[in-house]
């Protein structure tokens, strides 16, 4: 009703007043601004803003340090605003750090305009990160915003966006964040990187067969295992069942019956490996050797 918004915005100047004596806040306009709000969402969504703009501050006043970043900034590290909200709202401060986050990016008021990481010894943004190191710091960011002690986390194929080299450092830089919270992971993926960085007692391959799901077991080990072998025993993934390979062999072993240099000279462009070896075996026959032999013999004479 009317009665109650009028109450609300009383409540509400009265409780600014106070705020800006005991921060030294500029609201000037404050009051003719609340004469303008009409609905009771409106008021309550101001005075939630308003109230997540002074928290801000003092967090800044509180932790805040000075760095030559574009220039001297006040920055505040993500264990600043941890400890703030941990000692301001107890076990729940994950849970408000996230809705309070929410709330600024939905309404478009984040007061956060950057964040830095140090690189190198040196500030650097975020956005100029290259794209494998910001997944990767969303991904750890976003886990850091939601977990807790003895919690079991799952993921699903971390490896996604990431180049080979953070998809190799994953797991460890994983371990490394969260070794304080005993925490357990259970990973989902398709890469061999992800599957090389446990022990096949901690791999469970699980396949689909009709209606219901098997769990593979590995007997060879995976841990630092090369990547082909992973493929080949865990993935049932070899060059050997891809067409492009089929093709290729089959066009050298037709070419070796009309031209076996060019055959040969075509399996020099394959690098060493149970392919070329393959290769090799079918179109080397003992009858192509002998064939080889005399074309050599001719030569020499």
């Amino acid at each position: 009703t009317a009665a109650e918004l009028n109450y609300l915005r009383k409540s509400l100047l009265y409780n600014i007043d106070i705020l800006v004596q005991k921060f030294q806040l500029n609201f000037s306009n404050i009051e003719k601004y609340l004469l303008k709000i009409d609905n009771k969402l409106s008021l309550q969504l101001f005075s939630i803003l308003l109230s997540l703009k002074i928290t801000y501050q003092n967090i800044q006043q509180q932790y805040g340090i000075e760095m030559n970043y574009e220039g001297k900034r006040r920055v505040l590290k993500i264990s600043d605003l941890t400890e703030y909200y941990s000692k301001a709202f107890g076990y729940r401060a994950n849970e408000i750090i996230n809705l309070d986050f929410d709330i600024l990016e939905k309404t478009g008021n984040f007061l956060i305009d950057d964040l830095v990481v140090i690189k190198n010894n040196s500030p650097i943004s975020i956005s100029r990160l290259s794209s494998g190191e910001l997944a990767l710091f969303v991904r750890i960011m976003e886990i850091s915003l939601y977990i807790e002690k003895d919690t079991l986390i799952l993921i699903d194929e971390p490896e996604t966006h990431l180049n080979p080299y953070w998809i190799n450092q994953y797991y460890y830089l994983l371990k490394e964040c969260f070794a304080n919270l005993n925490c357990h992971f259970i990973i989902a993926s398709q890469s061999p990187i992800v599957v090389g960085m446990f022990n096949k007692e901690q791999v469970f391959y699980l396949k689909s067969e009709d209606d219901s799901i098997s769990v593979k077991v590995l007997e060879e080990e995976t841990f630092v295992n090369n990547i082909d072998s992973i493929l080949s025993f865990v993935f049932d993934v070899t060059y050997f069942n891809n067409p492009l390979v089929k093709k290729e062999s089959a066009d050298i072993k037709e070419l070796s019956e009309r031209d076996l240099f060019g055959a040969l000279d075509r399996i020099n462009q394959i690098a060493y490996s149970s392919v070329r070896n393959q290769i090799i075996s079918e179109v080397l026959t003992e009858e192509k050797i002998t064939q080889f032999e005399k074309l050599i013999n001719e030569v020499d004479k």
